[in-house]
């Protein structure tokens, strides 16, 4: 006899990405999508790089020779920064990834002023000055109306915010009682202030301004965490960014929309759409599964995903789709699982799944149905579920037969719930 349970399931979601435009078509890989993709790869490729006094020049050239993508340095843009070929340098990363070590080069080579920095452009990975990655800029749309239902976004940046300025209240900045080191022949000229929606964190009291929308407050905090000196209105120059009716235009080089994406990422995971859900139908040695079951959190994930791995595990079926809330999944299979080796002697499996959002949005709450029918007697299986983690499983045991060597075998239905 099958008992209900209540799962409660907090979900996470794909990648967020730009929107696809009215339609809703995807479109196709932009070269900012080819940028992002080589800065991806800078974080996957590892390599070490150890340096004691040697000129930068020899530094990148040795670096470029072991790397997938290739480099180009700005040095006549650097050479404002008075840092040239011949330029000593001293670091050591013995093992990190190739976006680490151009990280610890900028950092090794930057005089008090300002940092040098490397972005992507042109299918080449660039090393150049903060106005010169400002050349690099691309615009891409944002959708953020989906963030927009609730303040729950909105209250995860401010408690990010809050918890940042903590840390910095009690700092004591150094005394500027040192003379400006900025070369004589490099003008300290700042950009225009636009008058955008970025404008709004340079100067949120301005009595001329109008109050920000849920959305403009959204946008303002946003770019409080990426690169805050990059946008215009703080006197930077890579990024400049709009606001209307919740959709967000960006221009800005790709490494801020790497990092804005990110973050939009992980805030969609406060506002899941859907479900997406994978069943399989297992059948493995019942001491295996009463073992892995003891050895994981009830319905987490990480259960289900083992169960499915274990090399005693028999796959007899297994579908999957997707479903927004309030929705009810089928997925049938006709003709299949009637072999004298199933569990079950029916010819049509069923599966039935119906996700609803909970009342703060935090998990979810699932019920699902299992059906087998061999044209003469139709068996139900129900259940719901619920646990304290990303994603969840849902077993549902349809249960126990003698395998060849006589060990009971059990019979299980595995659905796996992650968010969509």
């Amino acid at each position: 006899m099958l008992t209900s349970l209540l799962i409660l399931l907090p979900m996470s979601l794909p990648m967020y990405g730009p929107i696809c435009g009215p339609s809703g078509a995807a479109p196709a890989e932009s070269d900012l999508d080819q940028s992002l993709a080589i800065l991806d790869g800078l974080a996957e490729q590892t390599l070490g790089l150890v340096a004691r006094d040697d000129e930068l020049g020899a530094v990148l050239e040795d670096l470029q020779a072991r790397m997938t993508t290739p480099v180009r340095i700005e040095w006549e843009a650097l050479a404002s920064l008075q840092i040239k070929p011949n330029t000593k340098v001293t670091l050591r990363v013995p093992d990190g990834s190739v976006r680490d070590v151009l990280a610890a080069i900028m950092l090794a080579i930057a005089p008090e002023y300002e940092t040098p920095v490397f972005d992507v452009g042109g299918g080449h990975v660039v090393i150049t000055t903060v106005e010169g990655a400002a050349r690099l800029r691309q615009t891409d749309v944002y959708d953020l109306r989906g963030l927009l239902g609730d303040n729950r976004a909105e209250e995860a940046l401010r408690s990010s915010l809050e918890r940042r300025d903590e840390r910095t209240h009690d700092a004591t900045p150094p005394p500027n009682d040192r003379p400006d080191d900025r070369p004589d022949d490099r003008p300290d000229v700042r950009p225009d202030v636009r008058p955008d929606a970025d404008a709004a964190a340079a100067a949120p009291d301005a009595a001329v301004r109008e109050p920000l929308t849920r959305a403009g407050r959204l946008v303002s905090m946003l770019i409080e965490h990426v690169d805050p000196e990059a946008w215009l209105a703080a006197g930077g120059s890579r990024g400049r960014v709009d606001e209307r009716d919740g959709i967000m235009y960006v221009t800005a080089a790709p490494r801020i929309h790497l990092q804005l994406r990110k973050l939009l990422d992980q805030l969609q995971v406060l506002h899941p759409r859907g479900a997406a859900i994978e069943a399989t139908l297992v059948r493995l040695p019942a001491t295996q599964l009463e073992h892995l079951r003891r050895r994981h959190e009830s319905a987490s994930l990480l259960l289900g995903e083992n169960i499915l791995r274990s090399a005693g595990a028999e796959r007899l079926w297994s579908r999957s789709g997707m479903t927004r809330f309030g929705e009810i999944l089928e997925i049938s299979t006709v003709g299949a699982g009637a072999t004298k080796e199933a569990p079950v002697d029916g010819a049509e499996l069923t599966l039935l799944a119906k996700p609803t959002l909970d009342a703060d949005g935090s998990a979810i709450s699932m019920r699902v149905e299992f059906r087998q029918f061999d044209g003469t007697t139709r068996n139900v299986a129900t259940s719901t579920a619920s646990t304290p983690v990303r994603g969840a499983t849902l077993l549902l045991e349809l249960g126990e037969d003698g395998g060849k060597d006589g060990a009971a075998r059990a019979t299980v239905l595995v659905i796996l719930v992650r968010g969509a």
